[in-house]
């Protein structure tokens, strides 16, 4: 029998064990950033029970994050067509609100490649007005891609049925009114768009719930789902101050070198991992220590850009020339 709730607002993470060790560093990042003030929330994180092993489960409960591991996947097998790095964990993401229902009132959906520098609990003081979910538009990032980068992208929102001017958003941060979401039916249409055009759909949640939405949500500020710091953006940055910053793309921050990685980058949120891992619940059973980032992986030590990818991996994972829109 699962606890009560401890309050009407969650945080939650879907994911999978390739990425776990990256979402409960995001989620101890969250709890740290809490103050007397702020607003109430838990937090989850959804994976299959096989996902996470019993020093992860414990190390969870001692830090007062819960786990959902009961969730039926049945609904979304066969949907999309996964690539290597991805999971059906990446489906979950839009069947939470219906599991959540009657518990919660409000989710902050993340993804597990964020660093938070901030208390992200003042998001549950929004209202999303008539919409059923608020997110950060990807538009402004439009202005780092040459012109023939854009054409591909605008022919691919047409294809996915966007009109001008083309209000396309990430899905690593979604605010979810869990009600509205429901009462809107989003997961059903989102997987059914999914399953009905696969082939566009190469990062599933995103290009189905964009499909799906076109434009018809709340804008969140950029503050909440910003790009990683890089030469260009310090000063807006140092002006600014993101509260989630999300490390789309290959250069993971938990990297300290890798393919596509800039020699001499900002080792900001690389350093926050290196706090961090030496003392993470070990992956095979086993806390671990003094385990290296140097490699790149806080689940295994490979150099993959997915924690815990297989050698094969490595290889389907070199940046390859893409649409705008396939950087997460």
């Amino acid at each position: 029998m699962r606890p009560p709730p401890a309050s009407r607002n969650a945080v939650c993470f879907c994911t999978d064990r390739r990425m776990l060790i990256p979402a409960l560093f995001v989620a101890k990042s969250i709890l740290s950033r809490r103050s007397p003030s702020s607003v109430p929330f838990d937090v989850i994180i959804f994976a299959a029970p096989s996902e996470v092993d019993d020093v992860q489960h414990r190390w969870m409960d001692e830090q007062g994050i819960k786990l959902c591991d009961d969730l039926d996947m049945t609904r979304l097998r066969g949907v999309a067509k996964i690539q290597d790095r991805l999971s059906e964990a990446t489906l979950v993401k839009l069947v939470i609100a219906e599991q959540l229902a009657g518990r919660y009132d409000k989710i902050l959906y993340l993804d597990a490649d964020l660093t938070i520098h901030g208390d992200i609990s003042l998001l549950f003081r929004l209202d999303t007005g008539e919409f059923p979910f608020a997110a950060v538009s990807s538009g402004r990032s439009w202005t780092y891609h040459r012109a023939v980068e854009w054409e591909r992208a605008v022919e691919h929102f047409r294809a996915l049925g966007l009109t001008p001017p083309y209000r396309f958003f990430n899905t690593g941060v979604l605010y979810i009114d869990v009600g509205k979401w429901n009462e809107a039916d989003i997961a059903g249409r989102t997987l059914a768009f999914i399953r009905k055009n696969a082939e566009l759909c190469f990062l599933p949640d995103e290009h189905g719930l964009n499909g799906v939405i076109d434009g018809r949500h709340s804008a969140l500020s950029p503050i909440w789902n910003a790009g990683p710091r890089l030469p260009w953006r310090a000063r807006v940055a140092d002006v600014v101050k993101p509260v989630i910053i999300h490390h789309i793309g290959f250069n993971k921050p938990w990297r300290r070198f890798g393919y596509g990685k800039r020699l001499f980058p900002d080792l900001t949120a690389y350093r926050l991992y290196e706090v961090f891992l030496p003392k993470r619940p070990g992956p095979t059973g086993s806390p671990s220590s003094g385990t290296s980032v140097t490699s790149g992986s806080p689940a295994s030590g490979s150099t993959a850009g997915s924690p815990g990818s297989s050698a094969a991996d490595r290889t389907s994972q070199r940046p390859r020339r893409a649409l705008p829109t396939t950087r997460r």
